[in-house]
């Protein structure tokens, strides 16, 4: 009794441990996708009349709208393109209403605050469930959390802890897919995560294949089969009541796809390689775990339904999605935990081998810290002096060739350049900021240095004090004063982040060597 008592306090200060970091690290704002949805829901709030009446008005071109910001606008293309991110949306907004409708103050701001908050939240509950699944694999706690932030830091997963990417709960959804034993459980992860994205099918086919051997009793694989069947049939339903075809029908006709042979393979090569935007250029340690966790047949399956989806995203002009390394293919590192767990056992059994693996490992977590502040993505709105003019540029501008078939064309990002690579990028930045440089020089442009805002909650606060921004919102304006504090706190952080690190690294070395 006593044992179950003292996991369930530890279950505790974890829970608070992650709310904690959760809020640190989210940006503290919405400002694209994820304003888009807060907008539909505000709007929706504001409106007087039930949700029918509420799409009607949203498909009328003379329907009124209201905004919380208009930055970022909403349509009915929002509830079709965004459902699981406009239900879940919904859900927070009435969830922050419930726990303030006894306060009287304007709770708009904490409404849109617990709205992106949420997003941050589930990319830190994820690396608590990937740590969870380590334990139940037997590995001791320090490996397991050193696994769990090699994974979640030193790759471009780290992109998801500042919030604003619906890819968070995807990338929970996969972890808890390995998490949880009930078959029905994984049966509706499994149909959420292609409603966040229907692309994601090819990967649910082949992890539901992967789980038995080619040769195995015929009747196992009808099974799988039947329930994939199954989950595309629950998909097409739910689209057939929830939404209207002819809009459907519309939003299939908007999107335009590439179709020159050679800029669709040129986009495939960049997608997965180039130095700047490659999903494998950014996967370096878990390609080595992968490498020594390597499970036959299964992980053949598991990297063509890689493969598949690449070959579905360079369709698209923003293939890479706005995030080094991938937004649509970084939560996809989760289909591996297997691999993962068994490259990482091992390497801890190869001594000789372990202490220069172990050593790369926290080089590159180390290295790749920068980047939860600076992204390489980000570059219109550094250029734009968006944080000072408070009005983003976004990385598409409206088409105004005949001669070209795009409503929108994208940025033309240096995705080719190792100077534009994400790691070279953040650190060029850090280490300018560092030294008070006026300027920063990317890619042979000159740009201000106050221009470089920072991502992580905690670092905005930071920014926002040292420039004596005012937000308008008194107690982050209070907070921002205190400025010195946070900093201090905020480096403080970073010393027991990098000395965990390097403590873990020591004792693995010193064990290896007494060992040999």
């Amino acid at each position: 009794m006593k044992n179950n008592i003292l996991s369930r306090q530890q279950n505790l200060f974890l829970l608070i441990l992650l709310i904690l970091l959760s809020t640190l690290l989210f940006r503290g704002r919405l400002g694209s996708d994820d304003l888009e949805v807060f907008n539909f829901i505000y709007n929706f709030e504001n409106f007087n009349g039930n949700f029918t009446e509420y799409f009607e008005m949203l498909r009328s071109e003379n329907g009124k709208r209201q905004y919380y910001n208009d930055i970022q606008k909403h349509s009915y293309y929002t509830y079709y393109h965004r459902f699981i991110w406009v239900v879940q949306a919904y859900i927070s907004f009435q969830f922050v209403s419930f726990f303030t409708s006894a306060i009287n103050l304007d709770t708009l701001f904490f409404h849109q605050y617990f709205s992106g908050w949420i997003l941050s939240f589930y990319c830190t509950l994820s690396m608590y469930f990937f740590f969870k699944i380590c334990r139940r694999s037997n590995i001791s706690s320090e490996r397991s959390l050193f696994l769990s932030i090699v994974i979640f830091f030193g790759t471009g997963v780290i992109s998801f802890f500042t919030g604003q990417f619906i890819g968070s709960l995807t990338l929970l959804l996969f972890c808890l897919r390995f998490f949880l034993k009930s078959q029905i459980s994984i049966f509706f992860i499994d149909f959420i995560i292609i409603l966040i994205k229907p692309f994601y099918f090819v990967i649910i086919f082949f992890l539901r294949v992967s789980d038995y051997k080619i040769f195995s009793l015929p009747e196992k694989k009808i099974k799988e089969l039947g329930l994939c069947i199954l989950i595309l049939i629950c998909y097409f339903l739910l689209k057939v009541l929830c939404f209207d075809f002819g809009q459907t029908k519309n939003y299939a006709y908007s999107q335009v796809l590439v179709t020159d042979f050679g800029e669709y393979i040129n986009n495939l090569f960049n997608l997965l390689f180039s130095s700047s935007a490659g999903f494998i250029t950014y996967s370096l340690i878990p390609v080595i775990l992968l490498f020594f966790g390597w499970k036959k047949s299964k992980t053949v399956l598991k990297i063509l339904s890689i493969f598949f989806l690449s070959l579905t995203l360079s369709f698209y002009d923003g293939y890479h999605g706005g995030v080094a390394g991938n937004r649509h293919l970084i939560p996809v590192y989760f289909i591996f935990i297997p691999e993962f767990i068994s490259g990482y056992n091992f390497l801890m059994k190869k001594n000789k081998a372990k202490k220069y693996f172990l050593i790369f490992f926290v080089f590159i977590t180390c290295a790749n810290l920068p980047s939860i502040e600076y992204r390489n993505f980000a570059i219109t709105e550094y250029i734009n002096g968006t944080v000072i003019l408070n009005k983003p540029k976004g990385p598409a501008i409206k088409n105004i060739n005949p001669k070209i078939n795009k409503k929108y064309l994208m940025y033309n990002y240096p995705i080719n350049s190792l100077e534009f690579n994400n790691v070279v990028f953040a650190n060029k930045i850090f280490i300018n900021k560092l030294f008070n440089k006026d300027k920063i020089v990317i890619n042979d442009q000159e740009i201000n240095s106050k221009f470089f805002y920072p991502q992580t909650g905690i670092g905005r606060l930071i920014y926002l004090g040292k420039n004596n921004i005012n937000t308008k919102i008194k107690f982050i304006d209070n907070l921002n004063k205190k400025y010195l504090i946070l900093q201090f706190g905020y480096f403080l952080i970073y010393f027991v982040f990098i000395t965990f690190l390097v403590s873990s690294l020591r004792s693995e070395l010193k064990l290896a060597n007494e060992k040999n």
